[in-house]
């Protein structure tokens, strides 16, 4: 009888209940129009493409603004531990003359500065 259950049994078989899932364009779409400030940041500031913050052992993703060596930016939230530093590297840190690093978590160049 399990093998073949009756036409009767199969009619009341529950129905799959909510909302049709959206497609795959729809998602990428919706995304674009949540994220849109972060993904077209980098019209409004030139200096973010370069930057290499978030290529760093040390960073952590955690919805802040990256560059974290210019004074708009500031220290990390987030980060609270060295694992290495790509500062050195970095465009922006060559671009603007800057001499130290870890930036995210000890400040900026003249934070880190007045500390000496």
């Amino acid at each position: 009888m399990e093998k073949n259950p009756s036409p009767l049994i199969a009619q009341y078989q529950p129905k799959k209940n909510g909302r049709k899932s959206q497609s795959k364009p729809k998602n990428l779409f919706d995304r674009f129009i949540d994220y849109k400030n972060d993904i077209l940041r980098f019209m409004h500031d030139f200096k973010v493409p370069q930057c290499m913050c978030g290529l760093c052992p040390t960073y952590i993703e955690c919805r802040e603004e990256t560059a974290f060596c210019l004074s708009t930016t500031g220290k990390s939230k987030c980060i609270k531990e060295e694992k290495g530093c790509l500062c050195p590297g970095c465009p922006v840190h060559e671009k603007m003359g800057f001499k130290y690093v870890y930036y995210c978590i000890r400040g900026n160049e003249k934070e880190q500065l007045a500390k000496k």
